[in-house]
């Protein structure tokens, strides 16, 4: 399940773990900021947990195998508890070493009036807002539920830098956001 942090086979995943801590290598899951389909408590949590446009859309909705539908979420809605219990269990119970972040830190504009987010203006009209303090608690709390266990946060953004957000990581990821503006004849 994308994002889902539980592993289908435990016990086999405990043990690659193993083995690599047997040669020093260092162990880290992805987390990244979506919510898929496939997550046993979807129906009750998505529409308080996810991003929505000014009409009323979920943002994102990425195809995954298994087949599932990935959307992304805002941590103004209740989702940093969950995604930080799984992070937590996969350190604890697994054994991982720190976690690598996609998308984790930026603060995505998000128009979801159930969790707060985005303002109607005078003419009735809804926008959109910036949840950067709420990302920004979200993230102190991630970075401490991590480093109290020893761990390190690798983050990716695609050129989403922002002090308020990134000095809750070890290190930031960019580059992937560039591709497309590459071309052969660029190389």
């Amino acid at each position: 399940i994308q994002n889902y942090g539980f592993p289908q086979n435990v016990e086999f995943t405990k043990n690659f773990i193993k083995e690599c801590h047997k040669h020093n290598i260092k162990v880290m899951v992805y987390f990244g900021y979506e919510y898929s389909t496939l997550v046993p408590n979807w129906s009750d949590n998505s529409d308080k947990y996810l991003i929505k446009t000014t009409d009323n859309q979920f943002c994102g909705g990425w195809q995954r195998l298994p087949h599932q539908r990935a959307f992304m979420v805002c941590y103004r809605g209740g989702y940093s508890a969950e995604m930080i219990s799984r992070v937590e269990y996969v350190m604890d119970e697994l054994g991982v070493d720190g976690i690598y972040t996609d998308g984790t830190y930026v603060p995505w504009e998000c128009a979801n009036t159930a969790h707060g987010c985005g303002y109607t203006d005078d003419n009735g009209k809804l926008h959109t807002s910036f949840p950067v303090l709420a990302v920004r608690e979200h993230v102190k709390k991630l970075y401490e539920a991590v480093h109290s266990r020893g761990g390190i946060i690798d983050t990716h953004q695609s050129s989403c830098c922002i002090m308020p957000t990134l000095a809750f990581c070890d290190s930031y990821y960019d580059g992937e956001n560039i591709q497309g503006m590459l071309s052969k004849k660029d190389m």
